[in-house]
């Protein structure tokens, strides 16, 4: 049933597109044309309750002028500006200030719900889960668990929430470990989360107070996770921005920005409640682009050295601290090792130098030793000697007095006897 009422809504709205495309033509009073493009990134209820009504309004007020409609996609949305060459455009307030600088957009007037806060804080985002997810109650309890949202570039229904993560500190492009997208059809976001393919949906403003009007959906089976202010008309987990913008181009001529904005800003607030009034408050969008790096800020996704130094200033920090500890390590290491060594090689010196030493008083003792033993052996030698050599001079007096005794002469036995008696001059 919910599928056929979406395959009817979608088909309603193709017409609608046509009858406002054809429109124009059958009116002999048209004379100018008035290009507006809308970015595709609204629901159903947008085009039924918002931009059909307005493309009426200006066509009944706008008779000297032929009002023309052109659909573009958010996917190559510059190419598609400049392809169908618009003058006004209708999109989100994200795609408003990613075309200010762009494009020179100017806004001429914002739309202004009955349940919005003020014009300027009208949009937010909600996460549900379900009641019995007893594990998930704070917004940080969804790092890594199934995320089920409608489009990647719906504004409060996308955009808003992962802006909220990125405020908190998280990576929003890490921090879901996967993103299931409706596209607007069925399953939608809270049958995925009902059913248990995804842990958390995303919804825009009020989408979850319809769901609950409509019956699609019962009291008490979801649950808003830090739900703020109950005074307001519908909960919200994050903060507030303004709503759908209306805003010209810089090629729009001046008569018909200013036909379009009296028209706009004169348009009755009729049946479906809302008005269009000039409204502030997209700083805070800009904040928001930024901390989603999207649209002016798209740019910051192009990691350069510096930005990739920037974003992880703290790991750098800890990796340097860790580095100067290493470096601080190793130099008092190397000093103590320079240390040491130096005190070895002291320690060697003095043993080289007690070694040699020693080694040198062993020599001397072996030198003494040898003395020693060689005049000992001299004394013994001397003394075994002596002796004979004695007997034999004494044997060799006797001998001589004998033959002088008994009278024998011989020349040779004296010159012999003389001879053993005392030593010759060749021996002196």
């Amino acid at each position: 049933m919910i599928y056929s009422i979406c395959a009817k809504l979608l088909l309603m709205r193709k017409w609608v597109f046509l009858c406002l495309l054809f429109l124009p033509f059958l009116s002999s009073a048209a004379e100018r044309e008035i290009r507006i493009g809308l970015i595709d990134t609204f629901d159903q209820d947008f085009y039924l309750e918002t931009f059909v009504p307005t493309i009426e309004h200006m066509q009944k007020t706008l008779k000297d002028y032929k009002v023309t409609v052109v659909e573009l996609q958010q996917n190559n949305l510059l190419a598609n500006v400049v392809k169908e060459r618009p003058d006004f455009l209708v999109s989100s307030a994200g795609n408003f200030v990613t075309l200010i600088s762009k494009l020179g957009a100017q806004q001429i007037a914002t739309e202004s719900r009955n349940h919005a806060y003020s014009p300027k804080e009208a949009v937010s985002s909600v996460f549900i889960v379900r009641n019995d997810r007893k594990d998930l109650q704070k917004i940080s309890d969804l790092k890594g668990k199934v995320l089920s949202a409608t489009e990647p570039h719906d504004f409060d229904g996308m955009l808003v929430g992962m802006g909220e993560i990125a405020t908190r500190g998280f990576d929003p492009d890490t921090f879901f470990s996967k993103t299931l997208f409706s596209h607007y059809q069925y399953p939608d976001v809270a049958t995925y989360v009902k059913v248990g393919a995804a842990d958390v949906g995303i919804l825009g403003t009020c989408q979850y107070e319809k769901l609950l009007t409509t019956g699609q959906i019962q009291p008490g089976e979801f649950r808003v996770l830090e739900a703020r202010s109950n005074s307001e008309a519908c909960l919200r987990s994050t903060e507030r921005y303004p709503d759908t913008v209306f805003y010209a181009l810089d090629t729009a001529p001046i008569e018909e920005v200013k036909a379009v904005s009296l028209s706009l800003l004169s348009m009755p607030k009729g049946e479906f409640n809302f008005e269009w009034v000039p409204a502030s408050g997209f700083l805070k969008v800009y904040d928001l682009m930024k901390c989603l790096k999207l649209g002016p800020y798209e740019h910051l996704r192009e990691t350069t050295v510096k930005d990739f130094i920037l974003s992880h200033q703290k790991e750098f920090l800890l990796a340097a601290l860790l580095l100067c500890a290493i470096l601080v390590h190793i130099v008092r290491v190397n000093w103590l090792v320079n240390r040491r060594t130096e005190e070895l090689k002291f320690a060697l010196a003095v043993q080289r130098a007690t070694e040699r030493k020693a080694r040198e008083n062993r020599q001397k003792l072996d030198l003494l030793e040898k003395s020693r033993v060689i005049s000992q052996m001299s004394s013994i030698f001397a003394h075994e000697v002596k002796q004979p050599i004695t007997n034999l001079i004494y044997y060799a007096s006797a001998l001589s007095l004998l033959l002088q005794q008994l009278g024998v002469k011989d020349s040779r036995v004296e010159y012999a006897l003389k001879q053993m008696n005392s030593p010759s001059q060749e021996d002196k």
